[in-house]
């Protein structure tokens, strides 16, 4: 094919969406990004040879284009396995990416590449990511990545712990044998809360690690337990704050505060322990300890979100007795409760004034949901519309005046700066609420 009808066979190709844009055009030449595309169109296999020598390049710009274009053939692209493996230590962030997400594309004939990558300290950052690319065909993988942990250095930590979260559910078999094992507990315990939800099958093994004697582990597992977010293990994290409130005891102590925060992330699944929780901010202890348990029960109770009249209460009496921050934690938590509640109006008025743009945002909610809303915030609201600067704010103010129902120029000039907005949900809807509302 000519230079120039590959160019126009690049272009055409651009406009239906499956090939570079028009910048990478610039930088390959167009004829060798028209090549390109047209060679990692689906299912055309033949073209790997000519993809795979462009790996070996060194334009970076090119390696990254022939590896993006082997992605996208998938299982078709095994024969350059190797080649990509190779590139698991490219100097080039991008580059090393896009070879990950090609062997994660290629399946199960890349495990033995990526395994040998583990062992490369080289390669070993490309090689966890083409792990979590893989996704559930890495399982044979865990035991070589279990050698690559290193407890000391936490970005590598981190990025295992990232990688077995892209093998999910059916890394969690291997995960409870892990924590039977002091050597792997922490490790088991952070994956399985980093898998969350599809890591049930590991319930009763960490009931068991949080219910042992001793330290280790312990709260790891009641972390896990939250992040898994199974009401049926409430009772069980509730058991583990009680004795707690009547004695002095750091371990005791550690453990009620991570299953009080296990309690909040379960959110209103867990509103069976929000009574556990009153207590533990009541508690009476006189020691300096008690402070931090106290302080864990509120932030607990604000991340629960169950407005229940007896916590607001209880986060008020909480705040009358601290100062400083501490004190404008839990006031500000009694305001979130408020507003959780769908509070009188003079609640949401202040909630619109506060200096947190997190209560400004729910106090936005809660004019939304009361759609036809009453026009006592409108002002309020107006003046968030043109001066709030946070996305999910302007999203919130854009709704609420929506909700409220009635125009104005003010409200038309606000809607029309926010449609000009390159965030595509902020320019969406301020557009169509300036249409419903010119409509009205």
């Amino acid at each position: 094919m000519k230079p120039g009808a590959l160019v126009t066979k690049a272009r055409a190709l651009t406009i239906v969406g499956i090939m570079p844009t028009q910048d990478r055009c610039r930088v390959l030449g167009s004829s060798c990004a028209a090549l390109l595309l047209a060679l990692s169109l689906p299912g055309q296999a033949a073209g790997v040879p000519e993809l795979q020598k462009k790996l070996t390049y060194s334009n970076p710009a090119e390696r990254l284009a022939a590896a993006e274009a082997l992605a996208k053939l998938g299982p078709a692209a095994g024969a350059a396995v190797q080649a990509l493996g190779g590139l698991l230590d490219d100097k080039v962030d991008e580059v090393r990416a896009a070879a990950a997400a090609a062997l994660g594309g290629i399946g199960k004939r890349a495990v033995p590449v990526v395994e040998r990558a583990l062992d490369d300290r080289k390669k070993l950052i490309g090689a966890l990511l083409a792990v979590g690319k893989l996704g559930p065909q890495a399982v044979p993988l865990l035991p070589t990545l279990m050698k690559a942990w290193r407890p000391d250095n936490s970005d590598i930590s981190g990025r295992i712990r990232q990688a077995i979260k892209g093998i999910g559910a059916a890394a969690v078999p291997h995960l409870i044998v892990w924590l039977k094992d002091a050597a792997t507990v922490t490790l088991a315990c952070d994956c399985l809360r980093d898998i969350g939800k599809d890591a049930t099958a590991a319930i009763p093994s960490l009931v068991e690690l949080l219910d042992k004697k001793g330290r280790t582990g312990r709260s790891l597992a009641a972390d896990a337990l939250g992040a898994i977010g199974d009401a049926r293990v409430v009772p069980t994290l509730v058991s583990h704050i009680e004795p707690a409130l009547g004695r002095v005891d750091p371990l005791l102590d550690e453990i009620a505060a991570h299953a009080a925060r296990a309690l909040g992330t379960m959110g209103p699944a867990a509103a069976g322990g929000i009574d556990a929780l009153i207590a533990m901010l009541d508690c009476k202890r006189a020691d300096d300890d008690v402070m931090h348990l106290r302080q864990q029960a509120a932030l607990a109770i604000d991340d629960m979100g169950v407005p229940s009249a007896e916590a607001i209460a209880a986060v008020r009496r909480f705040a009358a007795t601290v100062e400083g921050d501490v004190r404008r934690l839990a006031t500000e938590v009694v305001e979130r409760l408020d507003l959780h509640a769908g509070s009188k109006p003079e609640r949401i008025a202040s909630g619109l004034s506060s200096r947190s743009s997190e209560l400004r945002r729910l106090a936005l909610d809660c004019v939304a949901a009361q759609a036809p809303a009453p026009q006592t915030h409108l002002p309020l609201v107006v003046a968030l519309l043109v001066h709030e600067t946070l996305p999910d704010n302007q999203l919130a103010a854009i709704a609420a005046v929506l909700a409220i129902g009635v125009g104005s120029d003010e409200i038309a000039k606000a809607l029309a700066a926010l449609a000009k907005s390159a965030d595509e949900r902020i320019a969406t809807a301020a557009s169509s609420a300036r249409e419903t509302l010119q409509a009205k």
